[in-house]
């Protein structure tokens, strides 16, 4: 079995008892801006549950069997392939001696589907001589609902070891395990590459042990804000610290992304609703893995990966935490993958079996999201760590506390723009109706209707994944 870091062990699992921790444009002008059209433009419905949303320019590529052909993943973003049982897929990339290399694959199966009992997704990052720079693997965790699940590999630069730093060509291998009872139809994948830049000067220290509490704080209070969480990855709606509401129906899984900085620790926690009373409540039974929260970091690597809870109808919470993120911990023996800053990823999946408790319209979750710390300077990086996707600016964190993108909300001003004209009937033109029309489509997305780098829980404490 493979280790969170590429070792050869069992596979990890965390201490639980660690895990547990604890309408701007609308009220202008009425637009036909509903609750059903904006779970459409998520890519579902009210009545069913929503497909994951593959990244909108995700190039697609054909992986071989063999690696001598494998095509190039000549630029870093998304790509889309597809995987059958027992099938492994290469890819090539090239990889110079200073930026480390972040590659992950995510498969999502469509809904519905029948999952074999071990059925799982492996990948590894080597170099064409064969020497491993690292390897992971991801299983279905809940039960008979398939979900999307996701492994990852990279290249790191600095350390101890020698091996995999220099300029070559790589290979990135994604296997799908032939597993007894699993369907013989093809997985969809996504693969994410990302290159971060290297560093200017020496690298940062491993941070001294004891530095950090895994001690959750009081989770946040207050009035919830209305989201629409995404259905992919990239779709991701930006949250920050606070209490945030959605709707997520039975056998669909919700993204949302935090803006994380270095120094900072993430800590979250979602709360299922007791269920509306039925008439015939004893033909409910308990959903041992009725809900989860899990968490990705700004690299894409899943630091929290098997953090379901059981449902039985009443008031349930899953919750989460991480280690503070420092780049010094890439060098550790733990909670290596807690060393990027950026936009980290929030995951709500509910279980297909909840509908015996949700048949109509899903259920009012709440997500609870802190941050301890304050945002520490960045490493000296060599480049922009920004637009690789490594660090986060005050504009990101302003947008995000209104479940807003940084770019949405500079956009959004720019756009309630009112002339009026006419002499005698008084009509008010809206001034580019086509700009008013985006953003009412964008805040009904948000509003909707209505700790790391371990296991289970996270903290990237002993026993968690080695990244």
């Amino acid at each position: 079995m493979k280790t969170r870091s590429g070792a050869s062990a069992g596979r990890p699992r965390a201490n639980r008892s660690v895990a547990a921790l604890a309408a701007l444009c609308t009220a202008a002008v009425a637009l036909p801006a509903t609750t059903a059209r904006a779970a459409d433009e998520q890519g579902g419905s009210a009545a069913e549950p929503a497909a994951y949303t593959v990244a909108e320019d995700a190039r697609e590529v054909e992986g071989t069997e063999g690696s001598t052909d494998a095509p190039d993943l000549a630029d870093t973003g998304y790509y889309k392939d597809t995987l059958g049982p027992g099938e492994t897929k290469h890819y090539r990339v090239d990889l110079d001696s200073e930026q480390t290399a972040h590659l992950s694959a995510l498969a999502h199966p469509a809904a519905g589907i029948k999952l074999g009992d071990y059925d799982s997704l492996e990948v590894e990052l080597a170099g064409t001589d064969g020497t491993s720079c690292s390897s992971d693997d991801a299983a279905f965790q809940g039960d008979t609902t398939p979900y999307p699940i996701v492994a990852y590999a990279s290249r790191r630069i600095g350390g101890d070891s020698d091996e995999c730093q220099q300029a070559d060509q790589y290979l990135f291998t994604v296997t799908r395990p032939d597993e007894s009872g699993s369907d013989p139809g093809d997985w969809p994948i996504e693969i994410r590459y990302a290159l971060e830049p290297g560093l200017k000067g020496s690298r940062p220290a491993v941070p001294p042990k004891g530095s950090w509490s895994s001690e959750p704080p009081a989770p946040p209070s207050g009035q919830a804000k209305e989201v629409r969480g995404g259905t992919g990855m990239s779709t991701a709606r930006p949250v920050a610290a606070g209490v945030w509401r959605d709707r997520v129906l039975p056998g669909e899984t919700r993204y949302y992304r935090v803006p994380v900085d270095f120094g900072q620790q993430l800590f979250a926690r979602v709360e299922l609703p007791n269920a509306p009373k039925a008439g015939e409540e004893s033909s409910r039974e308990t959903v041992y893995k009725g809900f989860a929260l899990h968490a990705y970091t700004s690299a894409g690597c899943a630091v929290v990966h098997d953090n379901f809870e059981s449902y039985d109808g009443g008031q349930s919470a899953a919750s989460l935490g991480l280690r503070p993120i420092d780049y010094g911990n890439r060098y550790d023996s733990e909670g290596r993958a807690l060393s990027t800053a950026g936009f980290y990823t929030l995951a709500v999946t509910m279980s297909a079996d909840l509908q015996q408790y949700f048949p109509e319209d899903g259920a009012a979750v709440t997500l609870r999201v802190n941050l301890r710390g304050a945002p520490e300077e960045a490493p000296d990086y060599d480049g922009d760590a920004r637009a690789a996707g490594f660090a986060v600016t005050d504009e990101d964190r302003d947008a995000a506390r209104e479940g807003l993108s940084a770019d949405e909300a500079a956009g959004s001003g720019a756009m309630l723009v009112v002339g009026i004209v006419g002499i005698g009937s008084g009509v008010a033109l809206v001034l580019g109706l086509g700009a008013w029309t985006a953003l009412a489509r964008r805040r009904t997305a948000v509003a909707g209707a209505g700790v790391a780098g371990g296991g289970p829980g996270g903290l990237g404490g002993p026993g968690g994944p080695q990244r």
